[in-house]
C-alpha cells in the first residue's frame, strides 16, 4: 500500500511538472501585448509564472488524484485526471485570449456574463465555435500524450529535482516581487497581472523596518490607500438641495452601446448627423471608461468607476435620478439589454417604480426594435415632465439590420475574435462594424420621428451619445475591442445635444460624461447644492475644457491626461502611459496625480 501510494504520488508529481512546463509555454502569449519588456521583466514572468502553475497544477492534481483513487477504479482515475488537467489548459489557453483582448484575466464577473448575460453580452458565430471545438480536440489529445509521457517516466525517472527547480522558481519570484513591491520598482509589480490568479508576496514593512527597501513616495501609498477595498460612499456628501421653480423640459438619453467618436459622419451616420447639424455637437467629449458598466456609471452618477462597488453593494441611486423624482418626473427605462448585468437596476435604477428589466427578441436588433416600440407606446400621450433612457445594443453585437444590402463592404459575416492578431487587416471587420452603426443610426431616426409626431422637441432635451468606443488595432498595439486600454478609440464617443433655446454649433472643449449629469442637475433640475456635493464633473457650458479625467473599467482606474495616461491596476500598481499606449514621455508624480486621487476618494 506504501509503494502504491507513493508510486501515485510520483505520478502526480510528473503530470504537474509536465503540465506546468506546457502551461508556462502557453504563457508566452501573455507577453504579446507589450512590445517593450525588459529582460528582468520578462525573466521574472517565466519565473513566477512556471512557479505558479506548477504549485496550481499540483495542488489541483493531488486532491483529484487522492480523491479519484480512493473512490473509482484505476482506469477511471485515469481518466478523470486526464479530464481535469485538459480543462486546465483550455482554461488557460481560452485566459490567454482574453487578456489580449482585454489585459485581464479570467474572473467571475465575466464568467457570470457568459453564462448568465447570452448572446446581449457576449457574441460566437459559428466559425469561431467550430474553432474553438477544434482547439480543445487539440488540447484533450495533448494531455493524453502528457499522461502517457508522465507515467513513463515516473517508472523510470526520478521527480524531486524538477519539483525543487519548479518550487524554488515558486519561492524566488515571489521574494522578488516582495522586494520590488518595497522599492516601488513597477517595472517588476506590474508584470505580476500578467501571470493568471497571482498572490504575490508583500512584506513591504519588513523589508523597510531592517534596511533592505527604501521609503515608498507619498504618493504611491496614496495610490495604494485609494485603491484599497472601501465599504462606505458618502454620496451626496450633502443633502441635497433644489429650488422650488418647476422643471418641465423632458430629458431623453438615447445612448447607443459600443459607438466611436468618428463614426458621428455624413456617411456613416446620416441620420445623426443630420440632428448634429441643427443642435450642439460636443467635438471633444470622453466617457468615463471603456465598458458599458463604467461607462454608464459615469454619466448617471458623475462619478469615476471606482465608485461602482460601493454604490452597488450600497444601492445607492444617482443624484440625477433622486432629482428626476424629487421633481415629479415619470421615469422611463427601454434599454435593448438587460439592466441585470451589469446591475443598473441595484444602482442607476434602483429607485424607479415598475422597472422594464430585459426587451424581447432573439438577437439585439430585434430587441432594439422592442425597444423603440415600447418608448413610443409609453411617450404618446403622456403629460407630465419624464425622463427615458433608450439603450440600443446592436453595434455591440456587430448586427446590422437583417435583409438589407450592406453599406460598406468587404465585411465580416460575423465576428471570430481568434483571427485577430497583430498582423490582422481591420478593414472588413470595421466594415461590419460600420454597417452595424449605420443601422444603428436609422433607430436614432426612428425614435427621432417619434418626438417630432408627437410634437415633444420643443419641450425636450434629447442627449445622444455612446457608452464608450470600439477600437481596431487603431494604434498598431493588438488591442481590438473594448474594455483593454484607455486611448481614445476606447473612450472617445459622440455628443450631440437637442436643448430647446440654446443656439447650435460644434463645442470643441473638452468635456466628459461626468459633465453631463451636472449639467442636467444644475440647468434642469434646478438643484443648488455645490456640484462638489455630488458629481467630480462640471457644466457643459463652461468653456474651460478638463485638462484631465478619471476613467476606468473592470478592474483598473487610469487619469487620462493631455500628454499621457496613468494606469492605476487593481491591485494598486501605478505605471504610466502615452495616450497611444506606448512609452511615455515623462513618469514624473504632478499634482494632477494628487488631485485625481483626491477625487477617488472625495465620496468615501
Amino acid at each position: 500500500m506504501k509503494f502504491q501510494r507513493r508510486e501515485s504520488l510520483r505520478f502526480c508529481c510528473w503530470v504537474s511538472v509536465l503540465v506546468a512546463l506546457v502551461l508556462t509555454a502557453v504563457s508566452s502569449r501573455y507577453l504579446s501585448v507589450e512590445s517593450s519588456l525588459t529582460g528582468s521583466q520578462q525573466l521574472f514572468f517565466y519565473i513566477y509564472a512556471a512557479g505558479q502553475l506548477f504549485l496550481f497544477s499540483f495542488l489541483l492534481n493531488l486532491s483529484v488524484s487522492y480523491g479519484a483513487s480512493r473512490l473509482l477504479p484505476k482506469k477511471i482515475s485515469w481518466w478523470v485526471i486526464g479530464a481535469v488537467n485538459a480543462a486546465l489548459l483550455v482554461l488557460i489557453v481560452t485566459d490567454t485570449y482574453v487578456f489580449q483582448l482585454y489585459r485581464f484575466h479570467l474572473n467571475c464577473a465575466m464568467i457570470d456574463l457568459f453564462v448568465n448575460g447570452g448572446s446581449e453580452v457576449i457574441h460566437f458565430s459559428m466559425e469561431m465555435w467550430l474553432q474553438i471545438g477544434a482547439y480543445v480536440l487539440c488540447i484533450c489529445a495533448a494531455v493524453a500524450g502528457l499522461l502517457w509521457l508522465a507515467g513513463k517516466l515516473a517508472e523510470r525517472r526520478a521527480v524531486w529535482p524538477a519539483v525543487t527547480v519548479l518550487t524554488v522558481c515558486y519561492l524566488s519570484a515571489n521574494f522578488w516581487y516582495a522586494f520590488a513591491s518595497a522599492k516601488s520598482d513597477a517595472r517588476i509589480t506590474w508584470m505580476s497581472e500578467s501571470v493568471p490568479w497571482a498572490f504575490p508576496l508583500t512584506m513591504n514593512s519588513f523589508l523597510r523596518k531592517v534596511g533592505l527597501a527604501g521609503g515608498e513616495s507619498s504618493e504611491d501609498q496614496t495610490v495604494r490607500a485609494v485603491c484599497e477595498k472601501i465599504e462606505t460612499l458618502r454620496y451626496p456628501r450633502n443633502p441635497l438641495v433644489f429650488s422650488d421653480a418647476p422643471s418641465k423640459e423632458n430629458v431623453i438619453f438615447i445612448v447607443l452601446d459600443s459607438l466611436r467618436a468618428d463614426m458621428l459622419s455624413q456617411e456613416v451616420m446620416p441620420n445623426t448627423w443630420s440632428i448634429a447639424q441643427k443642435n450642439i455637437t460636443f467635438s471633444n467629449y470622453y466617457s468615463s471608461g471603456n465598458s458599458t458598466r463604467a461607462g454608464i456609471f459615469g454619466l448617471f452618477y458623475g462619478l469615476p468607476p471606482s465608485y461602482w462597488h460601493s454604490a452597488l453593494r450600497g444601492n445607492v441611486p444617482p443624484a440625477m435620478m433622486l432629482g428626476f423624482q424629487k421633481k415629479n418626473y415619470d421615469v422611463g427605462i427601454f434599454s435593448s439589454a438587460a439592466i441585470t448585468r451589469p446591475e443598473f437596476d441595484k444602482t442607476a435604477f434602483h429607485t424607479v417604480k415598475d422597472k422594464r428589466l430585459s426587451s424581447d427578441g432573439g438577437t439585439a436588433w430585434e430587441r432594439d426594435l422592442d425597444s423603440i416600440r415600447d418608448f413610443e407606446r409609453w411617450v404618446v400621450g403622456r403629460k407630465t415632465p419624464f425622463f427615458s433612457f433608450i439603450f440600443l445594443d446592436n453595434i455591440h453585437g456587430y448586427q446590422p439590420e437583417p435583409g438589407v444590402p450592406l453599406r460598406f463592404t468587404p465585411s465580416w459575416e460575423a465576428v471570430n475574435n481568434l483571427k485577430l492578431s497583430p498582423s490582422t487587416d481591420p478593414t472588413e471587420y470595421f466594415n461590419l462594424y460600420k454597417n452595424a452603426v449605420f443601422s444603428a443610426d436609422k433607430n436614432v431616426g426612428r425614435i427621432w420621428s417619434i418626438l417630432e409626431r408627437n410634437d415633444l422637441l420643443e419641450n425636450s432635451i434629447v442627449i445622444i451619445t455612446g457608452d464608450h468606443g470600439e477600437e481596431f488595432n487603431d494604434n498598431k498595439r493588438n488591442y481590438w475591442g473594448h474594455n483593454g486600454n484607455f486611448t481614445d478609440a476606447q473612450i472617445k464617443v459622440p455628443l450631440v445635444v437637442s436643448w430647446p433655446g440654446k443656439s447650435s454649433g460644434v463645442q470643441s472643449h473638452v468635456v466628459t460624461a461626468y459633465d453631463v449629469s451636472t449639467t442636467i442637475m444644475q440647468d434642469v433640475l434646478n438643484c443648488r447644492s455645490s456640484e462638489r456635493d455630488y458629481s467630480v464633473g462640471k457644466s457643459l457650458w463652461k468653456k474651460n475644457g478638463a485638462e484631465w479625467f478619471l476613467v476606468g473599467d473592470y478592474k483598473n482606474n487610469a487619469i487620462v491626461e493631455k500628454d499621457r495616461i496613468a494606469v492605476i491596476s487593481g491591485v494598486g500598481t501605478l505605471r504610466f502611459v502615452s495616450r497611444t499606449y506606448g512609452p511615455a514621455e515623462r513618469s514624473d508624480r504632478t499634482q494632477v496625480l494628487l488631485d485625481a486621487i483626491k477625487q477617488m476618494s472625495w465620496f468615501r
